[in-house]
């Protein structure tokens, strides 16, 4: 079941439940920026609901962060 969505719709979804995730972890955008291999203003885009990640970049995401 997906959590509260706000009007952005599924990006939005992923953006905001990345945010919680990396929150949660004590790591900043940069920080996991690193690790992907993106930048921070990619990580920014995605967490804002802008953009929507890659699927390459999207599955760099969930190791880095631990979560399928």
């Amino acid at each position: 079941m997906l959590e509260h969505v706000e009007d952005t719709g599924f990006v939005g979804y992923i953006g905001q439940k990345l945010r919680r995730l990396r929150k949660a972890q004590n790591l900043t955008q940069l920080d996991l920026a690193v690790q992907v291999g993106i930048t921070n203003g990619q990580i920014s885009t995605i967490e804002r609901g802008v953009s929507s990640p890659s699927i390459a970049s999207l599955h760099k995401i969930s190791q880095v962060l631990g979560v399928s």
